[in-house]
């Protein structure tokens, strides 16, 4: 495939963008790339520079204003956020808790929510799936029974019987 850019080499970088929600997709020589800025992710090495790769997903502007977040301190490790904006690390599990303003955002444009799920093995997938429901079922009904919601809770037994007939009937 020829680069879309200059025309005359080979392409050997596929570049992604969403911008405002609109998708454009280029295919570039690796000159064209550098010159776009397309790479600037990589360091002269070509290793990952975690700062630049997660400076493109946040849009930070705190290296070049890193007075914005001079104030915020973790109290257990004494790190400040400028810390994790220039060298893509946090220093203890209390750091999630005292930049949750910040990171909860980023979190939330790179894996799409807050909440990690983890991944499903194919051959038990479905049996999983179940469990979950039946999890999430009981706990619901145990919330209706709390608030003296009877109606609710009885369907929700209801439910509760029909999937553990199907998990045990298999």
């Amino acid at each position: 495939m020829v680069c879309e850019q200059c025309k005359q080499r080979h392409a050997t970088v596929h570049v992604s963008e969403v911008v405002n929600g609109e998708a454009t997709e280029k295919n570039l020589c690796e000159e064209c790339a550098r010159h776009s800025g397309a790479m600037d992710f990589l360091s002269l090495t070509g290793d990952v520079n975690i700062s630049s790769l997660l400076a493109g997903f946040m849009n930070l502007e705190q290296a070049a204003a890193p007075s914005k977040y001079k104030g915020e301190r973790c109290s257990s490790c004494g790190a400040d956020y400028r810390r994790f904006a220039t060298g893509g690390r946090l220093g203890c599990a209390d750091c999630y808790q005292t930049f949750a303003q910040h990171l909860h955002p980023l979190l939330k444009r790179i894996h799409g929510t807050l909440q990690h799920t983890g991944k499903v093995p194919r051959q038990r997938s479905q049996e999983l799936i179940r469990k979950r429901q039946l999890s999430q079922l009981r706990q619901e009904m145990k919330e209706a029974v709390d608030h003296e919601q009877y109606e609710r809770a009885a369907q929700l037994r209801d439910r509760i019987r029909h999937l553990e007939t199907e998990v045990g009937g298999r």
